[in-house]
């Protein structure tokens, strides 16, 4: 998702990065997923703002946690 706004060397940086940050590994989970674009998301400029853009689209996408449960 932050590929097409940041380019693909810019996002990965940025992914990797976050995910050494809060201790994720190689294959993210979804709660994984969403920790690191939140890390992400804390960067000033373009870089936080695609994040942002990015964990919305994940919302809408996985839904929430406790959507299942409604």
């Amino acid at each position: 998702m932050l590929a097409r706004s940041l380019g693909n060397d810019t996002a990965t940086q940025a992914v990797d990065t976050a995910a050494q940050v809060v201790g994720a590994g190689q294959n993210l989970s979804r709660d994984d997923a969403l920790r690191v674009l939140e890390q992400i998301a804390r960067e000033q400029g373009i870089v936080g703002i695609a994040a942002r853009f990015a964990k919305s689209r994940v919302h809408l996408v996985w839904g929430t946690p406790d959507a299942k449960t409604r």
